[in-house]
């Protein structure tokens, strides 16, 4: 069928759905060449090949290919070893004659058998994969499991031609094939450094940019289920089509590939309103027809989008059975409670939508209705001998009255206000509201300067001074964050860094950050003679990576900074997100000497327990407590956080600190050390430097 009359499906989900984490799998027929495909994208290889066992013993033979020709194939010999191997790993360099970089991982059903192998290959050599990249192909060996039981032993054929694009985390495409070429009507050359939105429909747009900004929080590499959507050619015509995302972090980078295949009449899905296949319950597309019947009726209509906190990490730890298993009990619950009100809908693996409609269509009935469904998902869940426990966000959006309201509209506003929902807390539901749509669009336009701010330099660190109290000597200095934005001057963290914090950008600008700041304290302590120590903040995401630790002894070595003189402050959020196996790169760095400084201690009900766990070396008292006056109540906080240091043991530093009094109350409650505008205000280095050079102060000295 020519490509203008191939028919659209009437509801397009948009490609927000492409980043829910389905617990589904790849359908079985397109599972080896999507496999594949996505493992050759994200470990940015130019070969990738499934191989299966034969009968009499014998290596492995390839059944399915993609990228190079048949004589680069990996050696016979060389599957062998990957199909023997105990798990997914990269073989040394020289296992093949022909190829310096080999890695895969075996396939086995599931029944422990084994089927043969996954590898991908090329002619250059690597540094070690990460456990992430190693955990990714484990995953796709799975997934390829029951498809390569069902391949047939002809000649190796290739993977057909689907469009391929790679695009960064600012919506920006990075790569585009010559089959997206002829697909959409773009040259490479006028497709690179475009949005996406080049190629999405202008109604779906806004919410691609969310769905977007959603999956870039994950740092982990995942693979999507393919989707059914629309996109735009360049002559404005729309194309059926059927997407498969996957996504990974490369050089601290969030990094989203797509395959895409252009659907025609015998491929497409049917246009009716279905069934999620898992729950029973409506999917999407019924959602958006309920949706869209309320509005050609008149009928004012109501959603609830629900969010179910802790899924990921139950599917993750657990596995799909019992992530199923956790998705089928909470649609029992959500069906339970909102009984006749209104219908549920399962968009997508943890994502579930109620809509209300006609007179229930209110939004204090929709509000009490949302804390009730809440208090249901947190029931405890019994799987098996264990009991599982999740949480839910829910976001709440109400169609305008005597507008005719658009679906994707009205889910769009209910995700932003989930969005709103999340970053308040767990358990919480919020309304939509205009000024969400202003503040994603803000958060937007923020993230793309950030990185625009990192490819040009515009960042800057500044050092504020950290006192001895007793007498005012300069023991160190805190390392803060300056962007010196093009149009709007020297933005302080308050205008960036939540932002930053949730971006993936946040990982190489953290390294950036730590290894000038021990570059700069290494220059001080050599010019002066002085044993000074820089504090540098630690972002969430930074801690959690993978390399934490040789990041950091990378920075002590290359700048011949002592241990000792690196403190590294952690935010109380850091510390409830983390478990056990995250504490152990503090434990090690801790035992070379780098201090650990618990930042805002005191204003967080866990921190106090953390103590017992965690490898502090210092407590960092908060502002709040330090400039309110004589308030009988933060004194006694200050004594107890005080006394609870030298019951541990640790250092005890004041932030916030402004005035004389202020430090003679601080000196006089055991705190050895003040931070704040009465010692300085950040600086630049080369202030900073100059501040050295001034004689001792005591607490009342100049400020800068």
């Amino acid at each position: 069928m020519p490509r203008e009359h191939a028919p659209r499906p009437a509801a397009p989900p948009g490609l927000t759905g492409l980043f829910d984490d389905h617990s589904a799998h790849l359908p079985e027929q397109d599972a080896p060449e999507r496999v594949i495909r996505l493992a050759q994208l994200a470990l940015d290889v130019p070969f990738a090949c499934l191989a299966r066992c034969e009968p009499d013993g014998s290596a492995p033979r390839v059944l399915l290919r993609t990228g190079l020709p048949d004589e680069g194939m990996p050696e016979a010999g060389t599957l062998g070893v990957l199909a023997r191997a105990g798990g997914a790993c990269a073989l040394p360099a020289g296992v093949d004659s022909g190829l310096a970089f080999v890695a895969g991982a075996p396939v086995r059903d599931v029944a422990g058998r084994l089927l043969g192998c996954l590898c991908v290959a090329g002619p250059g050599v690597r540094p070690a994969l990460p456990a992430s990249h190693l955990a990714l192909l484990t995953e796709l060996a799975a997934l390829s499991a029951e498809g390569l039981s069902k391949l047939t032993a002809d000649a190796p054929r290739a993977v057909p031609g689907d469009a391929v694009l790679c695009a960064d985390a600012a919506n920006r495409i990075l790569d585009w094939n010559a089959a997206a070429e002829r697909m959409f009507g773009y040259t490479a050359a006028e497709a690179l450094g475009q949005p996406l939105d080049l190629i999405i429909p202008p109604r779906l747009q806004e919410r691609h940019r969310h769905g977007l900004d959603r999956s870039a929080d994950s740092a982990a590499p995942r693979h999507y289920p393919p989707l059914q959507t629309l996109a735009r050619h360049r002559d404005g015509r729309e194309l059926p089509i059927e997407i498969t995302i996957s996504s990974w972090e490369t050089a601290g980078l969030r990094l989203f590939g797509a395959l895409i295949r252009e659907l025609h009449t015998s491929d497409c899905e049917s246009p009716s309103p279905g069934r999620d296949t898992l729950t029973g319950l409506e999917d999407r597309a019924a959602l958006r027809a309920r949706l869209g019947r309320a509005g050609e009726a008149g009928r004012p209509a109501l959603m609830l989008l629900v969010d179910i906190d802790g899924f990921k990490d139950v599917n993750t730890m657990r596995g799909h059975r019992v992530g199923d298993h956790v998705l089928r009990v909470v649609a029992r619950r959500l069906l339970e409670q909102v009984g006749g009100q209104g219908s549920v809908s399962r968009l997508g693996s943890d994502e579930f939508a109620i809509c209300l409609e006609g007179g229930e269509a209110d939004l204090r009935t929709a509000a009490a209705l949302a804390d009730t469904l809440i208090a249901a998902v947190r029931a405890p869940i019994p799987c098996g001998e264990a009991v599982l426990h999740v949480g839910a966000n829910v976001g709440i959006a109400a169609t305008v009255p005597g507008s005719l309201p658009d679906p994707d509209v009205v889910i769009g506003n209910a995700d932003l206000a989930l969005l709103r929902a999340k970053a308040s807390g767990a358990n919480i539901a919020r309304v939509f509201t205009e000024d969400l749509r202003q503040t994603a669009r803000r958060r937007s336009a923020i993230s793309s300067g950030l990185r625009r701010a990192w490819e040009r330099g515009e960042f800057e660190l500044f050092y504020q001074p950290q006192v001895r109290l007793r007498d005012g000597e300069i023991t160190g200095a805190e390392a803060l964050i300056r962007w010196n934005h093009p149009e709007q001057g020297l933005l302080s963290p308050a205008a960036f860094i939540a932002v930053l914090e949730a971006d993936s950008l946040a990982i190489p600008v953290g390294e950036w950050v730590l290894r000038t700041a021990c570059g700069q304290a290494a220059t001080w302590r050599a010019a002066t003679g002085r044993n000074l120590r820089i504090g540098v903040n630690v972002f969430a995401s930074q801690f959690n990576a993978r390399g934490f630790v040789a990041t950091v002894d990378r920075a002590l070595s290359d700048s011949g900074l002592p241990p000792e003189a690196l403190e590294l402050e952690i935010t109380e959020k850091v510390m409830l997100h983390s478990d056990a196996a995250l504490t152990a790169p503090l434990q090690y760095l801790r035992t070379r000497g780098v201090g650990i400084a618990f930042d805002d201690f005191g204003t967080g009900f866990a921190s106090f327990s953390m103590l017992k766990h965690y490898p502090a070396s210092r407590l960092k008292i908060d502002r709040s407590f330090v400039g309110s006056g004589e308030s009988p109540h933060d004194l006694a906080i200050i004594e107890a956080v005080t006394r609870l240091a030298a019951g541990f043991n640790l250092g005890v530093i004041a932030e916030g600190v402004e005035t004389a009094e202020q430090a003679g109350r601080m000196r006089r409650q055991a705190c050895e050390e003040g931070q704040g505008f009465l010692f300085g205000q950040p600086m630049p280095a080369a202030a900073f430097a100059a501040l050295l050079e001034m004689p001792g102060r005591g607490p009342g000295g100049t400020r800068h």
